[in-house]
């Protein structure tokens, strides 16, 4: 076995023990950042101050601040697994079995991360529908708005299926090819 395919193989696998690592902290951040804006929004009286309105808007863009990071971590993770797979196989063409990645290709596997980004998602949705809602209660609690909100909760509740959907059935995975 090469020594630079070893020790390549070996940086390799701790790049992406320390993308794991950033993604487990700011995913909690955000965890705890959201919770925080949701207790703080809940915790106000009066939803129609301008104080509710502003805690809604930065509960809005932080749950959407997390799932597009949630995201984007997925796929970085994904992108390493493939490296750390292609220095796998080169190793098992040196006569070295290394089969540590590669055990689960193929397979379709529920993860972490896919349930992060599903729930991050739905974060994010429920945000905006707070938002939604308290802005048509502010601006003109009429009939109008009752079928606009009906409707936005209509399309955001299809969304989430098709994302359900979509995240635990259709997950496709990088082959080695895109890496190249």
């Amino acid at each position: 076995m090469n020594e630079e395919d070893k020790f390549l193989y070996e940086k390799a696998i701790e790049g992406r023990q320390h993308h794991q690592e950033n993604f487990n902290h700011w995913m909690n951040m955000y965890a705890i950042f959201n919770g925080a804006l949701f207790v703080g929004y809940y915790s106000i009286d009066d939803k129609n101050t301008l104080f509710a309105f502003l805690l809604l808007v930065l509960g809005c863009a932080t749950g959407w601040s997390w799932h597009f990071s949630a995201t984007g971590f997925y796929d970085w993770i994904l992108s390493w697994i493939q490296v750390v797979k292609k220095h796998e196989e080169k190793l098992d063409s040196a006569g070295k079995k290394c089969v540590v990645y590669r055990a689960y290709e193929g397979k379709r596997t529920i993860s972490t991360q896919k349930i992060t980004k599903l729930f991050s998602l739905l974060v994010a949705i429920a945000w905006s529908i707070l938002l939604i809602n308290t802005f048509m209660s502010i601006i003109n609690p009429t009939r109008v708005c009752e079928k606009i909100l009906y409707w936005s909760l209509s399309i955001c509740g299809l969304g989430i299926i098709v994302e359900i959907f979509r995240h635990l059935v259709l997950e496709s995975e990088f082959t080695p090819e895109q890496i190249d």
